[in-house]
């Protein structure tokens, strides 16, 4: 996934640097959510406020299964209505 082809990626991305120590700059679709350093509540919150910001709700058993910021993605984009 190209960064610029995803419509939702800028958003994440800067929720994302925002919940970690990253700067958004540093922030890929390929970037790894367990290289964040957030501890499993910081994550949620994280979730939240994508699902939030991004006007979704991600079924519990999708987020567990996250590994990528793409991932975050794509998730958000299956579950828009």
């Amino acid at each position: 996934m190209s960064a610029d082809l995803h419509p939702r990626f800028a958003v994440v991305r800067n929720i994302v640097a925002e919940a970690s120590a990253l700067s958004a700059e540093d922030i890929t679709p390929e970037t790894r959510l367990d290289a964040l350093g957030m501890d499993s509540l910081e994550f949620i919150e994280m979730m939240i406020q994508v699902q939030g910001s991004c006007d979704v709700e991600i079924p519990d058993e999708q987020i567990a299964r996250l590994n990528t910021v793409e991932d975050i993605c794509k998730a958000v984009e299956m579950c828009q209505v």
